[in-house]
């Protein structure tokens, strides 16, 4: 049969051929979406078999002439309102609404999360007719946004919470974003950094360059550079020192896409390290002095430990009196030299130093002394306050001076070092009951003295010496608290 070919006849429509029509239903009944169509009332004309799963019914005839408030919906009157509002809406204006996000509860009373487009119908004369409408089940994938964006909040805290700057940029080394802590070194908003570049930042072309340089490599490179020292200008104009590490960003294909940089300001950390620098070198000599004179106080004491033991057996043997005064010699003898060798150990290695506590301290100088000389010291410490590294070396060496001085000259029996607080001021109090001295005569040969005053003088702390020949000697050194020092 020849095509007709003549343009002023009717073309048939595709749905006339039941076949066609059969195909199409048969397409719409297998799609992943739900499919229906309404008429202006807002009543059911037709839907597609994933509808009448969804829904609980037997066949789409037992929807067809109802609207949503149907008597066997498994949605709520609310939803149906709703659904018949936004019904309404798409008609009355001739406008689709698409993609809205709505709740639906299943004939099982289970809830789920629907993407659902309207779209109107026209007639030939261009006046709505009705609607159709499609809709997806979209719970699985709006679960997995929830959790997705709850994660991204946690990390959004986690970023905002250490105390580390966190920026990442594009292999162009512009800004693609950053933590609180970044934006508030650079002085603006988190928002605002992004598309910028070093060049726009506080630090300008005084850091610039060599900050994009390093980036560059890195990215080149593929390979990290982590903490490495620098320096950064903050936005207030005050410059810090920062460790800085930086991690090339890659995608699956391991191709770079940019690169992520974090800092740490170490600027205290530093200035500390410069200070433990100078107090170790102006105390080298020092320490190297009272290392050498306990490394001889310990071989001596060990020598003599060395010679009791030889003579031990054949001692023990003739007379077990003099053997056992002889083992009591000879354990104190070793007592001795395991304080003199945690002393020599503390000297030795400033940073032991610092690590152990004031009262730590001082228990140890007492031990070693009386280690060497019969003196009965006591130590006690009632403090609260933690000292800083300067002022408890500071005032360490002042006890540790005294006691020096005790054993070598004082002739004491007994001492005491007292630490304690006032209002005001942490105390430290050393004396003894020795033969003590005449101040006003003590003239260049008590350099000792001397320098514990510069000492306490270093560290903004008074200090009282006191004696007199027969009656022993007392140190009082007064430190003020934090409340007092800046106002001193």
């Amino acid at each position: 049969m020849s095509e007709n070919t003549n343009p002023n006849e009717p073309k048939k429509s595709p749905f006339a051929d039941f076949d066609l029509l059969q195909k199409l239903q048969y397409m719409l009944d297998h799609i992943p979406q739900s499919v229906f169509w309404k008429n202006r009332n807002s009543q059911y004309v037709w839907v597609n078999k994933r509808c009448v799963e969804d829904w609980g019914v037997t066949s789409p005839e037992d929807l067809v002439g109802y609207n949503d408030l149907f008597d066997l919906r498994p949605w709520t009157i609310d939803q149906a309102n709703a659904y018949l509002k936004d019904d309404q809406e798409v008609m009355e204006s001739g406008k689709p609404k698409l993609n809205i996000i709505e709740p639906q509860r299943r004939s099982d009373g289970a809830y789920a999360w629907l993407n659902t487009s309207k779209v109107p119908l026209f007639d030939e004369n261009g006046h709505v007719i009705g609607l159709m409408g499609t809709y997806e089940d979209i719970t699985e994938r709006a679960h997995a946004e929830i959790i997705l964006r709850r994660d991204q909040r946690m990390l959004e805290t986690i970023f905002n919470s250490v105390p580390i700057a966190i920026v990442w940029k594009d292999t162009m080394s512009r800004f693609m974003g950053c933590n609180n802590l970044f934006a508030q070194n650079a002085g603006i908003s988190p928002r605002e950094v992004v598309g910028k570049t070093d060049y726009d930042m506080p630090w300008g072309e005084e850091h610039a360059a060599e900050y994009i340089a390093d980036d560059q490599e890195v990215m080149q490179s593929g390979q990290p550079r982590l903490q490495y020292i620098e320096q950064l200008r903050y936005a207030d104009g005050t410059s810090a020192w920062i460790q800085t590490n930086k991690v090339p960003l890659q995608d699956a294909e391991g191709l770079t896409t940019g690169i992520l940089v974090t800092y740490q300001d170490i600027t205290n950390q530093i200035s500390i390290s410069e200070e433990l620098r100078q107090m170790r070198t102006t105390a080298k000599e020092e320490r190297q002095k009272l290392a050498r004179d306990l490394h001889d106080a310990v071989s001596q004491t060990l020598w003599t430990a060395s010679i009791i033991a030889d003579i031990l057996p054949t001692l023990w043997e003739h007379d077990q009196a003099k053997g056992r005064r002889s083992l009591q010699q000879l354990q104190q003898l070793t007592q001795g030299a395991l304080a003199e060798l945690r002393m020599l150990l503390l000297e030795l290695r400033p940073s032991s130093l610092i690590a152990t506590s004031f009262q730590e301290l001082l228990e140890h100088l007492a031990e070693a002394t009386m280690s060497r000389k019969e003196i009965d010291i006591e130590v006690t410490v009632n403090k609260q306050t933690s000292l800083p590294i300067d002022t408890r070396l500071a005032l360490y060496r002042i006890a540790q001076e005294s006691l020096n001085n005790i054993s070598r000259h004082s002739k004491a029996t007994k001492a005491r070092i007292a630490v304690s607080e006032s209002a005001t001021h942490l105390i430290v109090l050393i004396e003894d009951n020795g033969r003590g001295f005449d101040l006003a005569a003590r003239g260049t040969k008590r350099m000792g003295l001397n320098i514990m005053e510069e000492r306490a003088e270093a560290i903004q702390a008074e200090i009282d010496i006191s004696s007199k020949s027969g009656h022993g000697t007392t140190i009082i050194v007064r430190w003020p608290l934090a409340a007092t020092r800046g106002a001193k």
